[in-house]
């Protein structure tokens, strides 16, 4: 059993992050903080990650730094964060990122993490931070 804020580590799900069809990242270690998912960094699948010169504070976690994700050439602005340097009182999510704008957060059962039918998740939306100004939209890359 999970709190909101705990680990969901050996609870015989993956957590799977999902947007434009691509999985972004997947992990049996995420921690749910007020509502999102943060996963380790580890889990990302790099290519699918740029850094976004956008920031955001948040007075109990500290300063966030933002991720764009690209699939397929469209980029979703600063659609993932992190806390680079996460005040102690969040020292919790240190090196883990968090999703929102779309990106589906699912549940999968962690029988076998290779080979996984994701027909029997149940799909949710995280709840998102304060956006920074302009995220709300997607953009193509020409």
């Amino acid at each position: 059993m999970t709190n909101t804020r705990g680990s969901q580590k050996n609870s015989g799900l993956l957590r799977r992050a999902v947007w434009n069809g691509a999985v972004l990242a997947e992990s049996d270690d995420v921690v749910r903080l007020e509502g999102n998912d943060y996963f380790p960094a580890d889990s990302l699948r790099a290519e699918h990650f740029q850094k976004s010169r956008a920031h955001s504070l948040c007075l109990w976690k500290g300063i966030a730094s933002y991720y764009d994700i690209v699939v397929d050439g469209v980029i979703l602005p600063e659609a993932a964060w992190y806390y680079p340097h996460p005040t102690p009182l969040a020292r919790k999510i240190k090196g883990r990122v968090a999703f929102w704008a779309g990106v589906e957060v699912e549940s999968i059962p962690a029988r076998d993490p290779e080979h996984h039918d994701a027909s029997n998740s149940t799909p949710r939306s995280t709840k998102s931070e304060p956006a920074p100004i302009g995220s709300d939209a997607t953009r193509n890359v020409s």
